[in-house]
């Protein structure tokens, strides 16, 4: 069932059916007709009356609350449109702020790779001996077995060593 809605100037915006049954609760309400009386007109039990009377006059009570003055408490969409725009401020910020900092490092003379520069070492922390030539050794003893003997000498392999 399509329920239609309906605006007049100055009217209330609401389907028919709403309009309707607004209607027959205020004239029970009001005396014109018997509560068995209205709720024949909708078509509905008595229960089913009795809830949707104390349905509309909680709304009618809660409709008539004395409204604050100034502006009414922000919607979820102006807050999430609020955080948004917060959101972007603060991460142009951050780039400026990361930007200043590459700039003062660069000036200072500070390596800008996020610390791995001089003086970045912990103490107690050593940096790992890297083993120097027993890959190019092996390959080297591959390709020409008098070039080992020469390599076993000095611990690096030969630089002019040619294939």
């Amino acid at each position: 069932m399509t329920q239609k809605k309906t605006e007049k100037k100055g009217g209330i915006e609401a389907s028919d059916q709403a309009k309707r049954t607004a209607h027959t609760v205020l004239e029970v309400l009001s005396g014109l007709k018997g509560t068995s009386e209205g709720a024949e007109a909708l078509s509905i039990s008595l229960p089913r009356y009795y809830a949707l009377e104390t349905r509309a006059l909680e709304g009618l009570v809660k409709a008539l609350e004395p409204r604050g003055k100034g502006k009414r408490t922000p919607s979820i969409l102006s807050r999430l449109e609020a955080a948004e725009r917060e959101r972007d401020r603060l991460k142009s910020e951050l780039e400026r702020t990361r930007s200043l900092v590459r700039l003062t490092q660069r000036a200072v003379g500070l390596s800008s790779k996020g610390g791995k520069g001089k003086g970045s070492e912990k103490e107690g922390k050593r940096k790992k001996k890297r083993r120097t030539g027993s890959r190019q050794r092996k390959i080297l003893a591959r390709l020409m077995p008098e070039a080992l003997e020469g390599a076993s000498k000095s611990t690096e392999a030969p630089r002019n060593a040619e294939p």
